[in-house]
């Protein structure tokens, strides 16, 4: 796709921040902090008023995870979706 189509800036934006959401997923998993700030943090403490602490940070690694390959999905669907003529094809003028 080139860099022209209006979309590739959304597809490229959504596939990263999928991806900064499926890190901070592993860390999750595996037990050990990174350098940076995960972003499962606060609903690591949101949950924790409801589970023990345990549960929270499997269920906030899991929430993390699921929107991590959603978000990915979505910008790889925006990225090799077919172009619409007329709106995003530059041939049809």
């Amino acid at each position: 796709m080139p860099s022209s189509q209006p979309t590739t800036g959304a597809a490229l934006g959504c596939i990263g921040f999928g991806v900064y959401l499926l890190v901070g997923a592993f860390y999750t998993f595996s037990g050990t902090w990174p350098g940076f700030l995960p972003p499962q943090i606060d609903g690591i403490a949101l949950l924790m008023s409801a589970l023990s602490e345990p549960y929270a940070t499997r269920a906030a690694g899991a929430a993390t995870a699921l929107l991590g390959i959603a978000c990915v999905a979505f910008g790889i669907w925006l990225w090799t979706r077919p172009t619409v003529r007329g709106i995003t094809e530059a041939t049809d003028v």
